[in-house]
């Protein structure tokens, strides 16, 4: 199993353009549960803390191998 991790600082400057953003990221991370070989598990995370530091989204993923994972990135558009 290969575990993968991003996070994204969004550069929204308003609360209702960065509210956007986050649900058109969340829509594509939902796409992307059905139709991925070796795709095991997807988890998405928002920035509860409001701390200027921390990152706005997480996305957790496993995968099956690791040329599972290399598959995705070179098609996903969000890596």
């Amino acid at each position: 199993m290969v575990k993968h991790l991003v996070m994204w600082r969004l550069r929204a400057a308003e609360n209702g353009e960065r509210a956007e953003q986050l649900a058109s990221i969340a829509l594509a991370i939902e796409a992307m549960r059905n139709g991925i070989h070796g795709l095991q598990r997807v988890e998405l995370g928002r920035d509860q803390s409001q701390v200027s530091d921390s990152a706005d989204l997480v996305l957790y993923c496993e995968f099956d191998s690791w040329a599972a994972l290399q598959g995705v990135r070179k098609t996903h558009p969000l890596q």
